[in-house]
């Protein structure tokens, strides 16, 4: 009894490790918050952690190499674009460019297997005050 159990035990561990491996790289990944007169350091910090945690912990990416604030400029912009199309009932969006590398195995439409990306935009929005939410990514 004692043996299978040990045996389920490595088995499980074997697939929760294989799982990690195909989990994206972001240990190295450069932050870059950057200034803003729109939102605090915790606004920007939890849209960073939602891009990390939530978008790239997939099979799509496999290394994360760096996350930056697009600005007020460009946040406004974007903001300024979904409230006169009515395209969504966010009253806050923010855009972050982001720098990686896909995954070699790659089946996910416009991007291309085992390809470096730089500046691709992510936009989230969110009510005041709320979590940040996915509203669209890619270039343009």
């Amino acid at each position: 009894m004692k043996k299978a159990i040990c045996v389920f035990l490595l088995i499980c561990m074997a697939f929760a490790f294989a799982g990690c491996a195909q989990a994206c790289k972001t240990d190295n990944a450069k932050i870059d918050l950057g200034e803003s007169e729109r939102y605090t350091v915790a606004d920007r910090q939890a849209a960073v952690d939602y891009i990390v945690t939530r978008l790239f912990h997939n099979n799509v990416v496999k290394e994360l190499y760096a996350v930056r604030y697009a600005g007020d400029a460009r946040s406004q912009e974007e903001q300024a674009y979904y409230v006169d199309t009515e395209q969504l009932a966010f009253d806050e969006i923010i855009v972050f460019l982001t720098d990686f590398r896909t995954a070699r195995g790659l089946d996910a439409g416009s991007l291309n297997p085992n390809e470096n990306y730089t500046d691709y935009a992510y936009i989230l929005g969110r009510e005041t005050g709320g979590d940040w939410e996915f509203v669209t990514g890619g270039y343009g």
